[in-house]
């Protein structure tokens, strides 16, 4: 996601006073935002632990990267969508998964719908809610029933966390008043071509794979299936092959730095420098977010990884070597497969 921020209003303040303030600059007002939400969601899940914790960082990320300003309305729409995915979840993990044959082709049109509603503008947090409870629930769904709910609160209690989280670094860190506002794109109303073209060929991405994971009970490995949907979400199905290994690169690149962040944490595993070196890396990652260059976009991908590779392989009783191994496995084979396949299905299928 390309971001472009202006400097206008601090540029006045400095003609006008002589003196520069940070607060007036856009892009270090949101880099700070970004840090610090991410850091505090992250600090949080560490101090309690609930099982998902990575729901709360993960949409705090992807939310704060968003060049669109979050008001109080906003955040009241975000608890009642948070809601509504919740339910949406839950019903279809209870009632459509116990018929496979039903399952797959309701499954199909959800991902179909979501994507194709993306495209045309649906409110994003919205779509993100309804990627993690038709992810997750299902395949947790089909080996432990009664888990299904308990998982299912943790989402919505980390989705909730998390719109509380945004809305409250929002007013630490308000955009500057006299700052030019960026112009976001409202819902395309009426059928989209484009959309529906781009929905075909993310639904015909993500289904087999989902297929794949519910039939050889690859629960377990519920983070690769959520890596693989994140990973379209942010722009994973593309036409250019130089902008599928940029999408690749940056995934590995959160896979990494999340080996270096843990080599740190294993040398001083306390409390405070955990948080301290999260501040440091997401802030890092955010001012590489919020720049100018042309590789801007891929760092909310490789933030996203970062701190699901972090919150998911941390916590009592956790082999974090062995799990860190796995998760960086993960993302990497997530990427390849949304890569290859999209690939595979322009030359043979759509033939761009």
């Amino acid at each position: 996601m390309s971001i472009s921020l202006s400097h206008t209003a601090a540029e006045k303040t400095t003609a006008e006073t002589g003196k520069y303030s940070w607060r007036q600059d856009l892009r270090t007002v949101r880099t700070f935002r970004l840090a610090t939400g991410a850091t505090l969601s992250m600090a949080i899940a560490q101090a309690i632990d609930w099982p998902l914790s990575y729901v709360t960082a993960a949409l705090v990320v992807a939310i704060l990267a968003m060049p669109s300003p979050i008001t109080y309305r906003d955040t009241i729409k975000n608890l009642i969508y948070a809601i509504c995915a919740f339910s949406f979840g839950v019903v279809i993990t209870l009632f459509v998964l116990p018929f496979p044959l039903v399952f797959f082709g309701v499954y199909g049109l959800i991902f179909f719908f979501i994507h194709y509603y993306l495209h045309k503008g649906a409110p994003f947090f919205l779509i993100v809610m309804l990627v993690l409870t038709t992810t997750i629930l299902p395949l947790v769904g089909s080996v432990d029933e009664g888990l299904t709910k308990y998982l299912a609160f943790s989402i919505l209690w980390g989705a909730c966390l998390a719109v509380v989280i945004i809305q409250l670094v929002y007013g630490i860190f308000p955009d500057p008043e006299n700052d030019e506002q960026i112009v976001v794109p409202s819902f395309q109303r009426g059928y989209s071509p484009h959309a529906a073209a781009v929905a075909l060929q993310t639904t015909l991405v993500l289904l087999p794979a989902m297929m794949a994971f519910l039939t050889f009970g690859w629960a377990v490995h519920v983070v690769g299936m959520l890596y693989i949907n994140l990973v379209t979400l942010e722009g994973g199905i593309t036409h250019s092959k130089k902008e599928a290994q940029q999408y690749l690169l940056a995934n590995l690149g959160g896979g990494l730095a999340a080996i270096v962040f843990y080599c740190l944490i294993v040398a001083l595993p306390a409390y405070h420098f955990f948080v301290a070196l999260m501040f440091f890396t997401t802030l890092l990652f955010a001012k590489k977010m919020f720049s100018d260059t042309s590789t801007a976009r891929y760092y909310p991908t490789a933030l996203i990884g970062l701190v699901i590779l972090i919150s998911s392989s941390t916590g009592p009783g956790t082999d974090m070597s062995v799990v860190y191994v796995k998760r960086v496995l993960y993302i990497a084979l997530a990427s390849l497969y949304v890569i290859a396949s999209t690939m595979v299905l322009d030359r043979y299928v759509f033939k761009h």
